[in-house]
């Protein structure tokens, strides 16, 4: 059988003999009969348990949207917000932890007075303390709005449960400090991939959302082929009907775990870097038995994409001994080394990708692979001839459970 998988912006070929395949782990592709103009026209004309946009008075509005990191479809969605709007705008870019926005027209698609949101060179203000003891501190130009709107998109998110919604405030548009508390919330046992219910991080961003006091959320829900396939406006119930969405798309079953897992990272922008490809591993680690080979198929064109994960790397040898650390001072960037050595210790990864083979066994320990019929081979030598395999070619935005 042969797989294209997503690598960057082309794709990569596999071949697999048919005898050792046991599923190809395919989200459900939900098309549209509407258009994406008719989709997002739709969703602003029918706010969920709220006024229309264009009803919402002010003279200073901020729209927060989402940095180059993340696959929102920025550009299909400003423009109709904007044509809702009549006031001064600042468009803000929700960089949390990640770097600046440099080339803003790229995402927007347009030139408009923006500003990035960065966690440790921005503004912020306190507004109050969550019931887990987050110091909620939001940047100062999005708190002095008269309008706040968020502008996102809805998928998986390996410790929040979800991208999109409340995400915007806290990391997007939040200080270092708040940042840093929220997410050492994510070694509890319900701060995992696709799950709500109980998880304190998800649960922690909800309180400095209603904090923030917005007014107005647009996210899309796109398929792995990045068309929009429905959007959701109006008060933060629009984000959960995004949740619905995403689970009856993303959420597949299978009965058993496998020896070998082909995972892809879902091409550009999720495989931009190491940092964002690992998330793929998570959406896989339930069905790929103990000691087995997770094959991970990104480009990783910008590298490993963090220097504190590779220096992070370079410095632990285990994942508790991360975890330990974190616990008493909670470094962010440190938590990507935690899950990568959970994954190591677990099981072989091998990597295709265009990083140097040196960075990424010597650093990053994990087997290099120039392309996925030699990381199969590899695969096969560790695990056998006749074992089964389970390919996931959008692995970031599927996830994969026993069921």
């Amino acid at each position: 059988m042969r797989i294209q998988l997503p690598y960057g912006k082309t794709h990569v070929s596999l071949d697999v003999p048919d005898r050792n395949i046991l599923k190809v782990i395919k989200p459900n592709i939900i098309k549209s009969e509407k258009n994406c103009k008719e989709i997002i026209a739709d969703a602003l004309e029918n706010p969920i348990n709220s006024k229309r946009l264009r009803d919402i008075k002010g003279k200073k509005f901020v729209i927060v949207v989402d940095d180059s990191t993340r696959p929102c479809p920025t550009k299909k969605l400003l423009p109709f917000v904007l044509n809702e709007i009549k006031g001064d705008v600042t468009v803000i870019f929700a960089c949390g932890t990640h770097e600046i926005v440099e080339n803003s027209k790229e995402i927007l698609g347009m030139d408009i007075k923006n500003m990035s949101s960065q966690a440790e060179s921005s503004d912020f203000r306190r507004v109050g303390k969550t019931s887990r003891g987050t110091n909620v501190e939001l940047n100062e130009t999005f708190l002095d709005a008269d309008v706040k709107v968020l502008v996102g998109d809805v998928e998986l998110h390996y410790f929040a449960g979800y991208g999109g919604g409340r995400k915007s405030v806290l990391p997007g548009v939040s200080s270092y400090e708040t940042i840093q508390s929220n997410h050492k919330l994510m070694f509890d046992h319900d701060a995992k991939l696709g799950n709500l219910k109980d998880n304190p991080v998800h649960l922690d961003m909800m309180e400095a959302y209603n904090m923030a006091d917005v007014d107005f959320i647009l996210n899309a829900v796109q398929n792995p082929e990045h068309q929009i396939v429905d959007a959701f406006a109006g008060s933060h119930d629009a984000f959960f009907e995004g949740v619905k969405l995403v689970d009856k798309m993303c959420k597949i079953k299978v009965k058993e775990k496998a020896d070998i897992v082909v995972a892809s990272a879902d091409g550009s922008p999720h495989d931009i870097d190491l940092y964002q490809s690992m998330k793929a591993l998570q959406t896989v680690k339930e069905v790929i038995k103990d000691n087995g080979v997770l094959i991970l198929v990104a480009e990783c064109k910008n590298g490993h994409g963090s220097e504190r994960f590779y220096n992070d790397m370079e410095k632990y040898k285990t994942g508790s001994e991360v975890r330990n650390d974190l616990m008493k001072n909670f470094v962010m960037g440190r938590h990507k080394t935690y899950y990568m050595l959970n994954a190591l210790e677990k099981y072989h990864v091998v990597l295709v990708s265009s990083m140097q083979k040196k960075v990424v066994e010597n650093v990053f320990r994990m087997k290099y692979a120039k392309n996925v019929d030699e990381a199969l081979k590899n695969a096969f030598e560790i695990a056998g001839r006749d074992t089964g395999i389970f390919v996931s070619p959008n692995a970031t935005t599927t996830m994969a459970a026993i069921g």
